[in-house]
């Protein structure tokens, strides 16, 4: 059974549109996250519990920018070359992006989930076992990740797609799931970064000293990262699922559903410039390590004398700490 509910010729022009703007976000998307990866491995002082879980959000947004340009190959051979996309193909294509789309939204709940025991329970927080702890804080992320992999599995069709993207490759009751989940994942997100800017604000105005100057730092990243999130996972996932309970025409929910791939891609590529445009650490670390192979980047992101010496103590604190 056929899933292809417009004119061929409406999505050409769909597609066109969209495949263009998602490969100006996977050219910034893949370099920026390859040089984030790279610096944070190359660098002891980047080695935090943020930073590893800044690198396992790189990889997995990397691996989903990878699988993207796939599906967008599948997407230009359709409309040029009048080739036929069918679920099943479109499922064992795109099975990664699968598991590491439900890895990083799992992730960036962590994050949140991270900084907000940090400023909740400084000292107590301090203490914690990494492996234990990591290894609990994504048990959950792995078991969302391949459940909905193995049920996608267990209940695939064959049915004819316009487009190749995780949302399309699931029937469409797997699929439904798949958006609850993520979006119980986005809320708890919005829950525990609002909750640890409030913790940290008034933490700040009392002049507390159980918050070290990490956490202080923290304030201004996080107002970033809200917007970023609440602009491109969150009203995204929230209009999906949102169109798929109202049971609106299944042509308007195919068309939110194959747009929703350009905030997707959007936030897939945003870790390197939230960092480099928010901390001074990274920024010089990124800068040093692009101007490498990009003599000009020095010149065009030069760092001041006064926030490279800053930056240079800092480093000197965490390696004798």
């Amino acid at each position: 059974m056929s899933t292809i509910t417009g004119t061929e010729d409406e999505y050409k022009m769909h597609r066109i549109l969209i495949y263009s703007t998602v490969l100006v976000f996977e050219f910034f998307g893949l370099f920026g996250n390859v040089n984030l990866i790279a610096v944070i491995l190359r660098n002891k002082i980047l080695r935090s519990n943020f930073g590893y879980l800044m690198l396992c959000l790189a990889c997995f947004h990397t691996v989903c920018l990878f699988f993207e340009l796939i599906n967008m190959v599948y997407g230009v051979l359709a409309t040029f070359f009048s080739y036929r996309i069918f679920r099943s193909i479109c499922f064992h294509t795109t099975f990664p992006v699968i598991v590491s789309h439900c890895m990083q939204t799992g992730t960036i709940c962590i994050l949140s989930l991270d900084l907000f025991l940090a400023i909740a329970i400084p000292f107590r927080y301090r203490s914690f076992h990494l492996p234990l702890y990591f290894g609990c804080m994504f048990s959950v992320p792995i078991c969302y990740a391949f459940g909905i992999s193995i049920a996608a599995k267990i209940y695939l069709d064959d049915s004819e797609l316009q487009m190749c993207n995780p949302p399309s490759s699931m029937v469409p009751f797997v699929r439904q799931w798949w958006y609850e989940i993520m979006l119980t994942f986005s809320f708890l997100t919005v829950i525990f970064y609002s909750g640890a800017l409030g913790l940290l604000s008034c933490k700040i105005h009392r002049k507390s000293t159980d918050i070290r100057l990490i956490e202080r730092k923290a304030l201004k990243t996080l107002k970033v990262l809200i917007v970023i999130f609440l602009f491109t996972r969150f009203i995204s996932t929230g209009s999906a699922t949102l169109v798929q309970h109202l049971k609106i025409n299944p042509e308007t929910i195919l068309y939110i559903q194959n747009y929703n791939v350009i905030p997707a891609v959007a936030a897939y590529s945003q870790n390197a410039y939230v960092c480099f445009f928010r901390s001074e650490e990274y920024r010089r670390l990124l800068t040093e390590q692009v101007s490498m192979y990009f003599p000009c980047f020095k010149n065009a992101f030069p760092i001041k004398s006064t926030e490279r010496s800053i930056s240079m103590k800092r480093a000197t604190v965490v390696v004798k700490i």
